[in-house]
């Protein structure tokens, strides 16, 4: 017996099409669709009801025996599984509503799932009137060529709404309306009560809710698009918009864009201010008092500019932008070889970036030598041999000649994150020997490396299927790991002694010379290897099971009669490249404001819509103008006004984290925070054996990992990893907009991670000697070594009083209270 539902489903159709004849469909922008194509449509509408999730039938095995392709990546395997196999159960074109397909999308049949359509849909029709005409599949009709949403940005005002338009442009020239058949997307906020600028219906329909913006993701056959939708501050009638100074292009681009939000910006920060924050973001510590009393008895109107350039010179400044190239490049605990310590190779890289970076190379060149070395540089294998066996000597110092090289050949080798099968450049004891499969693993590594750094662009995804948000396919992914292809190890054995008897060794021709595909059974860990470019290898595509031709990404195909290296690096500086400029320019921005011009500057796409494109995309082009020069582009961010603005919010700005409207506090990171509590303490960390006496966090590539070969007690790791977390408590924003409480301190008092460095304190033993009158002088110091201000009267008052009454009793416990106190203060933990 046909159940209730299905009854009204062919009632409904009957009414509509009229004696079971076909008829157009009613859909619900009001417009009529003709002709019901497979890829145009029905497609469409299974992966906008859910069918083709991964939680769902695009599950790698399915659901209930039905399997569908992953973000419907594949039409043609999605319409065989639909109406060709298990002998067409799926569909009966001659009694539509008896189809499998509706049946347990509608819920009459057990379905696993929850109800996809109802019956007396449009969207039931549309699937109901495909198998009725036959279920049929115009192969190749629904290739998308380009996907657009019509408005791609919008300025709302409270309540105002707006219809979301998706046209499609097919391989065949044809555009097309199809916006019903897509998901539209507001992404999830980590905090779950928090409530959206905008809600958006199920068909486009977009409403302004509250001041905001977001991004919502329009999603079309797996191709995924955003809408910046922005709403205005609600403002009286009366209100003029204050005339605010600007600098330079950065601020015209910002403060219009705040003007269309009726967002006033806050005002220019304090000189204290603007000391501490450039100090703490160029240089990763804080002012001492003296620099303080003199950058604020300074009366020279360009003495912000002048120390703007004075810390982009520092040294310290290129250590800081070291470690971030290492973070970028995923060599933070690299390899390179088995008889040198992770923590020494990683030095060894953020030695290599910290020289160029202080000599202020141009950026395409520091990736150019990244991304073309080799291990030799041309040199004789006798010469590299003396270089590596000198390395491995001095393998626990923490100096090396490596940054002397020309290229980083340590890039090569396997990242910082230890997998269950290591890369092909070596393998650690006590695991299996490496196979041809860990081959292909490591070039998709390098791969995917290569693209997140350089591109800001994430593989990973498509190492399997489509990506969710970025439509990268696995053939792209196969096709760019191919330009990689070329790049070999080579190997040097010690058992041969002299390179000569190496030289007619039987393997050595197969291994040295490249004529033949290096075996991987063949490397041994005690050997020295070295990185050279030879013959070409490539990763088959799974489906066609053929080595895909080299191609870059959204670029050209690359031959292998040159080093296909070179190709690349050709490619990524070309300014026509959407990639290069703009990921490094936002990487440098989030540095500088927390957040990037873009969403994300991991995953630098379409789906990732830039909050302010214009200036992104100018700041871009400024960069590739002035050859790729790092320091004019942090300059000229430095000096815009937006950078220097007060973190006080106003009555417009107070609820605005994404439009640089104010600073907005964050906390220091874990090696900033260290120096910070050194500098104000005077005190210098013992990092171990080898590591210079002295030394700054910020010279060292992983502040958690010091120099240390088995015995060592690394105390200072689990000390400074419990401050990090104390010093993460409490609500950081609200203690930053008042003055410290007095009895805040107990908080870390005490505290056997801290204390110690807190007892061998210059600075205290110093002002613990101070006369009894010299209180002001004592409050000053303290003020200004930890907040890089003085203290105001009501604070200075009090405190006075604190240590009147306390001083005669316990001198030490009294200054050190002082510390502890402003150490707790949001404002010494954070940012501003």
């Amino acid at each position: 017996m046909r159940s209730t539902t299905t009854f009204m489903a062919v009632a409904w159709l009957a009414f509509h099409a009229g004696s079971g004849a076909a008829g157009p469909i009613r859909l619900p922008d009001g417009r009529n669709l003709e002709r019901i194509d497979f890829e145009r449509h029905v497609h469409a509408l299974l992966d906008r009801q859910g069918c083709n999730a991964g939680k769902c039938h695009g599950n790698r095995d399915g659901k209930g025996g039905f399997s569908l392709s992953l973000f419907a990546a594949s039409p043609e395997s999605d319409f065989l599984e639909i109406a060709r196999r298990t002998n067409g159960r799926h569909v009966n074109s001659a009694d539509p509503d008896r189809s499998l397909l509706l049946l347990k999308a509608t819920g009459d049949l057990q379905h696993g799932g929850d109800i996809r359509v109802t019956p007396g849909s449009w969207e039931y029709a549309v699937l109901r009137e495909w198998i009725a005409q036959g279920a049929r599949r115009d192969a190749g009709r629904g290739q998308i060529k380009s996907v657009q949403v019509i408005p791609r940005d919008h300025i709302f005002q409270i309540n105002d709404q707006v219809n979301l338009k998706v046209i499609a442009e097919f391989a065949d020239g044809a555009k097309e309306d199809v916006t019903p058949f897509c998901d539209f997307r507001v992404p999830p906020k980590e905090d779950k009560k928090a409530i959206d600028p905008v809600r958006v219906s199920r068909t486009g329909t977009v409403v302004a809710v509250k001041p905001g913006d977001v991004s919502i993701s329009v999603v079309y056959r797996g191709q995924v698009r955003t809408m910046r939708a922005r709403v205005a501050v609600p403002v009286a009638k009366d209100f003029a918009y204050p005339k605010v100074p600007e600098v330079n292009f950065i601020d015209r681009e910002i403060f219009g864009q705040l003007r269309r939000l009726n967002i006033v910006p806050s005002d220019l920060c304090s000189d204290e201010l603007f000391l501490r924050r450039v100090t703490i973001d160029l240089i990763g510590t804080i002012p001492t008092p003296a620099e303080v009393r003199a950058f604020l008895s300074s009366k020279d109107a360009d003495k912000r500019t002048k120390k703007i350039d004075e810390l982009l010179a520092h040294h310290l400044h290129a250590a800081l932008l070291a470690t971030r190239f290492c973070e970028m490049t995923d060599l933070i605990g690299v390899s390179y070889g088995a008889k040198l310590p992770r923590n020494k190779a990683t030095q060894m890289a953020h030695g290599w970036f910290r020289k160029r970076l202080h000599e202020n190379m141009p950026y395409d060149q520091i990736v150019a030598g990244v991304l073309t070395a080799t291990s030799r540089e041309g040199r004789a294998m006798d010469d590299w041999r003396k270089e590596k066996a000198a390395l491995e000597k001095s393998d626990t110092g923490f100096d090396s000649d490596y940054a002397k090289r020309a290229t980083l050949d340590i890039y090569w080798r396997d990242g910082g994150v230890v997998r269950p099968k290591d890369p092909l450049f070596g393998f650690r004891a006590g695991m299996r020997r490496p196979t041809e499969a860990v081959d292909a693993i490591f070039l998709e590594e390098i791969a995917e490396r290569t693209a997140s750094a350089f591109l800001g662009v994430n593989l990973e995804c498509a190492r399997c299927h489509v990506h969710p948000l970025e439509g990268w396919t696995p053939v792209d992914h196969r096709a760019f790991t191919n330009v990689f292809g070329q790049v070999r190890l080579e190997k040097v054995a010690h058992k041969f002694g002299t390179l000569e008897k190496w030289e007619q060794a039987a393997f050595a021709r197969q291994v040295f010379l490249g004529e033949a595909p290096l075996q991987l059974n063949q490397l041994d860990h005690h050997d020295r290897t070295f990185l050279a470019a030879v013959s070409s290898n490539g990763i088959a595509d799974a489906s066609a099971g053929v080595v895909l031709r080299p191609r870059l990404l959204g670029g050209p195909e690359v031959n292998f009669r040159n080093d296909a290296r070179q190709t690349l690096v050709r490619w990524l500086i070309d300014p026509e490249n959407p990639f290069f400029a703009r990921h490094f320019v936002n990487m440098i921005w989030q540095h500088y404001f927390g957040i990037g011009l873009a969403d994300s500057t991991e995953s630098f796409t379409s789906a990732h819509r830039s909050g302010n494109h214009p200036l992104l995309d100018q700041l871009a082009n400024e960069f590739i103008q002035s050859k790729f020069d790092i320091r004019r582009l942090e300059r000229t961010i430095l000096l815009s006004r937006s950078y220097q603005l007060s973190s006080v919010p106003n009555e417009t700005n107070k609820h605005d984290r994404t439009n640089f409207a104010r600073t907005v506090p964050r906390r220091h990171g874990a090696r900033v925070l260290t120096e910070i509590l050194h500098a104000l303490l005077e005190t210098r960390e013992d990092y171990g054996p080898g590591v210079p006496v002295g030394i700054h966090a910020q010279e060292i590539a992983h502040v958690a990992s010091a120099f240390y070969r088995e015995g060592y007690d690394n105390d200072y790791r689990k000390r400074i990893l419990h401050m990090v977390h104390q010093f993460g408590r409490g609500d950081l924003v609200a203690r930053c907009d008042s003055e410290p409480d007095l009895r805040s301190y107990r908080m870390l008092y005490g505290s056997d991670h801290v204390q110690p460095v807190i007892e061998r304190s210059k600075r205290i033993e110093r002002l613990r000697k101070s006369a009894e009158q010299q209180f002001d002088a004592i409050l000053d110091e303290v003020f200004l070594a930890a907040l890089s201000r003085l203290p105001t009267p009501e604070i200075r008052k009090a405190a006075t009083e604190h240590l009147k009454r306390d001083w005669p009793k316990d001198r030490q416990r009294v200054v050190e209270n002082l510390f502890w106190w402003l150490m707790n203060t949001g404002e010494f933990q954070a940012r501003h």
